[in-house]
């Protein structure tokens, strides 16, 4: 006798004690807004699946489910598990494959993958701040001249008055809440609110992100109170961005002097740029070779030399610049000197212990009679969890002598 007909004939009823008592505990998740009967035979379907694939069931059960050969087989199922057949006549066709669509085809699709975070590379941080009072920084100017000759019994020649430019910012709060329901966390059987902490942390570095940006862009391009003619950081004419226009905004950067009209050290750039330039940018930085036109000369011949200008270029390429800028997205770019050497072009300070987002989860006050807090039954009165992640910081535009920028728009 095959193990087929031995077990036809002995078995009376199929065991289903494990997870029947957790499908029905699912069931009742599912008692508001949701057809129940068929919820009823989903589960059904996935407490025969979980069984076949544990090895609690022969092989062939899981075969006469999918397409039954033998009313007595269907017979011995369908005592176990009703849903999973319709009353047909001589209950020959099983619902089994369709409920398995209802079972299997769900999934979590991944999150979003978030642009990289290079702000650091052309904004300096501040020490960590110690509160939220106003932060104010100093800038001494003066006294760096040439020293002056003096010939014999001619006086003492003093530099002009020093002076100091001051910069000021308030670091500010910034949080977001996450609350959920109890119904809606039973019935995340994807575990999909799992990432509710990555999400929290991917939206505290895109605030930081985009408040940078917002230091030196506004909705024309580049901001013009930093970016102008009086500060001598904006090119003329606000050239697209190209190698000729990039080498120019390279001249004119290690053309600034200080108050004394000294040169500035200018010791590696970081150009900055939105997403639609990306192309442009990396044909440049993959330019083997360039043709320039010789400065001087009967002719002004050609010439063909090597892409030298980029070998001390750092290259940015910032999401933000297209939301900020609504009237030019596409064309705006600025050129910064190394924020690590001399004055930077802006600073951001965040509070001591908030450089990063923090994330914190609301503590539940629902008590079991005679047992300790349920976090899973969250706040005594709605049953609901909170989640919120939070960081403070402040900054400002600092030292215009250390960025060049263009609008891209060529007017």
């Amino acid at each position: 006798m095959s193990e087929k007909e031995t077990y036809l004939r002995e078995t009376a009823e199929f065991p289903v004690e494990g997870y029947r008592s957790i499908v029905r505990e699912a069931n009742g998740r599912w008692e508001q807004g949701v057809n129940a009967a068929h919820m009823n035979r989903v589960a059904a379907a996935a407490e025969f699946l979980t069984e076949a694939l544990t090895g609690s069931m022969p092989a062939w059960v899981l075969k006469e489910a999918i397409a039954p050969s033998s009313p007595q087989a269907v017979q011995i199922i369908r005592s176990n598990y009703p849903e999973l057949f319709t009353v047909r006549e001589a209950y020959t066709t099983s619902d089994f494959p369709l409920l398995m669509g209802d079972v299997l085809d769900r999934m979590m699709l991944q999150n979003y993958n978030s642009q990289g975070h290079n702000w650091r590379a052309y904004c300096n941080v501040s020490r960590p701040l110690r509160d939220f009072r106003t932060v104010r920084r100093l800038a001494l100017n003066g006294a760096e001249g040439q020293y002056q000759k003096i010939t014999e019994q001619e006086p003492l020649q003093y530099s002009r008055s020093l002076d100091e430019d001051g910069y000021t910012y308030t670091p500010d709060l910034y949080a977001l809440g996450v609350k959920l329901s109890f119904r809606a966390i039973m019935n995340d059987d994807l575990n999909a609110f799992d990432t509710i902490p990555n999400r929290l942390g991917k939206g505290g570095r895109r605030t930081i992100e985009k408040f940078v940006t917002d230091l030196f862009f506004d909705a024309n391009g580049v901001d013009a109170t930093f970016f102008s003619s009086g500060n001598g950081n904006r090119l003329t004419s606000n050239p697209d961005l190209a190698i000729d226009s990039l080498g120019t905004a390279i001249g004119q950067l290690l053309g600034l002097t200080d108050a004394d009209g000294e040169p500035i050290l200018v010791e590696g750039v970081t150009l900055v740029y939105p997403p639609a330039l990306h192309v442009t940018v990396q044909n440049m930085l993959n330019q083997l070779s360039v043709d320039v036109t010789a400065v001087g000369g009967v002719s002004g011949q050609t010439m063909h030399v090597n892409n030298w200008i980029v070998r001390n270029l750092t290259a940015v390429m910032n999401p933000y610049i297209p939301i900020i800028s609504t009237s030019a997205p596409n064309t705006p770019w600025a050129l910064f000197a190394n924020p690590s050497v001399g004055r930077p072009a802006g600073e951001i300070g965040f509070l001591a212990g908030y450089d990063q987002p923090r994330l914190f989860q609301k503590g539940g006050n629902t008590v079991a009679i005679g047992g300790g807090v349920d976090q899973m039954l969250g706040d005594f009165a709605t049953m609901e969890q909170h989640y919120k992640g939070i960081v403070a910081f402040g900054g400002a535009v600092l030292d215009p002598k250390a960025a060049v920028g263009s609008n891209g728009t060529n007017s």
